[in-house]
């Protein structure tokens, strides 16, 4: 859940048109943009949901070995020659997928796949020179973190509002 941090507008962001998965993940998300101020627009993409049969490429973002931590961004569907890359990773105690809120089909074709493996969002990272980024991190027992979330002592009603739109969307769709 560290990754909702990354949701904290740090500088002002040119307006610009986001992409969002339609359905509960995507109307959560829409509601941390709007509370953000964040200029420009969203759009609800509906999913595919067809089969991904060629699976997805992966490039790595960082690694922090003391946290076993790993980012990596999605970088489309596997196609000729290039091989997909393993969902989740297997080296990786947090494993986090940003996923490109720039291009509607991307959206629409990887998250059903990142759901399917296990990856639920957790936040968006915004970016100054490329479209910002959906947050998925892998979950191996989503109803786990629901109670560790339901447990947890939040201080301000954003931040409470925030995690309850979490647990709300997590049982929604698990």
């Amino acid at each position: 859940m560290q990754a909702l941090a990354m949701t904290t507008v740090l500088a002002p962001l040119p307006p610009r048109r986001r992409f969002l998965p339609a359905g509960p993940w995507g109307e959560w998300l829409a509601s941390i943009l709007a509370a953000s101020g964040l200029p420009g627009t969203v759009e609800l993409t509906p999913l595919e949901r067809r089969p991904h049969a060629g699976g997805l490429v992966l490039r790595p973002l960082d690694w922090n070995e003391s946290l076993r931590l790993e980012r990596r961004e999605l970088m489309g569907p596997a196609g000729e020659g290039q091989g997909a890359t393993a969902l989740p990773s297997s080296r990786a105690r947090v494993d986090l997928v940003h996923l490109s809120m720039g291009e509607p089909q991307r959206v629409a074709e990887a998250t059903p796949v990142l759901l399917a493996a296990g990856y639920l969002p957790t936040g968006l990272r915004q970016r100054l020179d490329a479209p910002d980024d959906i947050v998925f991190q892998h979950l191996p027992a989503p109803e786990r973190a629901r109670e560790a979330v339901g447990r947890a002592r939040l201080d301000g009603e954003a931040a409470r509002a925030l995690w309850s739109g979490w647990v709300e969307r997590c049982a929604r769709t698990s």
